[in-house]
């Protein structure tokens, strides 16, 4: 490009809005459908500065509640509105937890979610028993408990013997039910 042709782009990018100009991908209120307008109809006077991520992440969102049940619906605005109700402090604590959740590997997330299942397996008494257990700790033990269960991803030594245990648990596991499945007088196959 010579130097006209920058200039005159230049000029054109600060006369025009840059989302028409680059097409950042923004959505246009007239692209959204007919239902997706509606369902977003709130948003529809402050569109044009919502940044484009989040248009999209609305129109996804739009796209998702015109696919759900009536009692789906019903279910979801009352989650909706009990996290109105919640307090700023305990939002925000949800919000970094979620955010820590998504900073996972697959693998620490799978084993998240093992052990998760395996706590609300657990009778409703004996949960309470180990939240109790956990609330009496002074923080240096469960910071230390944190570390020793691969829970502090800041001082982790562990998180790759934690993965590894994850993926030695699933091939132990097919191959027990490889064993099961040939029978016991054909093992030796």
């Amino acid at each position: 490009m010579n130097k006209q042709s920058i200039l005159f782009m230049m000029i054109f990018l600060w006369i025009f809005p840059i989302s028409v100009s680059l097409g950042s991908s923004g959505i246009a209120w007239s692209d959204l459908t007919e239902v997706e307008q509606k369902i977003l109809q709130p948003l529809q006077k402050n569109w044009d500065q919502i940044p484009a991520d989040r248009q999209k992440r609305l129109k996804t969102g739009a796209r998702r509640w015109k696919a759900l049940t009536p009692e789906e619906r019903k279910r979801a605005g009352a989650r909706l509105e009990h996290w109105k109700k919640l307090p700023e402090k305990r939002k925000t604590t949800i919000r970094k937890r979620f955010e820590y959740f998504q900073s996972l590997s697959k693998d620490e997330r799978k084993i998240f979610l093992i052990q998760k299942s395996r706590f609300e397996k657990l009778p409703k008494k004996r949960r309470q028993e180990l939240r109790e257990q956990w609330k009496n700790l002074s923080p240096k033990k469960r910071s230390e408990l944190r570390k020793f269960l691969g829970m502090d991803r800041k001082n982790n030594p562990r998180t790759r013997s934690l993965e590894h245990r994850l993926k030695d648990r699933i091939e132990r596991r097919s191959r027990k039910n490889r064993i099961d499945r040939i029978g016991p007088g054909n093992r030796h196959r």
